[in-house]
């Protein structure tokens, strides 16, 4: 009985392990690199969700469900192969995007000359290694630099509009851009 337990434990802490990298590692790509919502998600998430699967298989009963033949144990080995190529792929992508410069949030979504925007994110590179800011081809006025905080100031413009809002640092690697609209000062009288 108690081998048959241990078997248990094995698949469900293996269909666990593959079932967070299939579902939580895209998810948390997706939050941190291509939404970019966020730097990072809370180290304990994983945890308590991978403890939650785990209780979840461990309800079952592996013995009767891998009886039932062979097409099943492919099944679970496909999984396990699956999740293994998804991590793969997952680290490859993380690794490649984890130290480009990454806007998270300015204080504002549109300015007028002389507005001082704040730029928060991540690898600006430290305040000697100062990059530029620009609001589409313009280039604004840095106020202050560190790695994780830009101050800039909107010059005034050679026209309104919509523009992106980015960063080139002094290795060269852009931001992701962020949209700013740029309005003109006659707007705001009214």
């Amino acid at each position: 009985m108690k081998k048959n337990r241990n078997l248990d434990y094995l698949l469900s802490a293996s269909l666990s392990l593959a079932f967070l990298i299939l579902i939580y590692t895209p998810l948390e790509f997706r939050i941190t690199e291509v939404w970019m919502l966020t730097p990072q998600i809370n180290k304990y998430i994983p945890t308590v969700f991978l403890i939650m699967l785990v209780l979840v298989f461990n309800l079952f009963n592996w013995k009767k469900i891998l009886a039932k033949g062979k097409i099943i144990i492919f099944l679970f080995i496909l999984i396990l192969g699956f999740s293994c190529f998804v991590y793969y792929d997952y680290r490859n992508d993380k690794l490649s995007l984890e130290y480009l410069p990454k806007i998270y949030k300015i204080n504002s979504s549109w300015g007028i000359q002389g507005t001082i925007i704040k730029i928060d994110g991540v690898n600006f590179f430290p305040v000697w290694e100062k990059g530029r800011a620009f609001l589409d081809e313009e280039e604004l006025y840095i106020k202050s630099w560190d790695d994780k905080s830009i101050l800039v100031e909107q010059p005034v413009m050679s026209r309104s509009g919509n523009f992106k809002l980015y960063l080139i640092r002094t290795d060269g690697l852009v931001s992701n851009k962020v949209p700013f609209l740029v309005k003109d000062p006659k707007e705001l009288s009214l």
